[in-house]
């Protein structure tokens, strides 16, 4: 009974994890102190299954976040201003899946 209750868990973890997947990818632009950003993570249900945060760090210091209760079916646009912005800092961008998974892209200043 003991191994048909742990594999009756593995299979509905399994099936959880085969529903929702981290973001794709993330695209960050900046332009004039504005940081502009795409979390590419396609879906068929936005409303259920989406990027639920995007947070952007200036050099490890978190100097902006976004929450989300849903997306576009091909992912989630943001755009965060951050002023003082200056050539070989590190711009990191912190992207969540509501269901399951995380990204990280970092972008250095030219």
């Amino acid at each position: 009974m003991k191994k048909f209750v742990i594999a009756a868990f593995l299979a509905v973890l399994l099936l959880s994890a085969a529903y929702a997947h981290s973001p794709s990818s993330i695209s960050i632009k900046i332009l004039d102190g504005v940081v502009e950003v795409f979390v590419t993570h396609p879906v068929s249900d936005p409303a259920t299954h989406y990027i639920k945060l995007i947070a952007v760090s200036l050099n490890g210091t978190e100097v902006g976040r976004q929450e989300f209760t849903t997306q576009k079916p091909d992912g989630q646009a943001a755009s965060f201003t951050v002023p003082g912005l200056k050539s070989k800092d590190v711009v990191s961008v912190y992207a969540v899946c509501s269901r399951f998974g995380d990204k990280r892209k970092d972008l250095t200043v030219e």
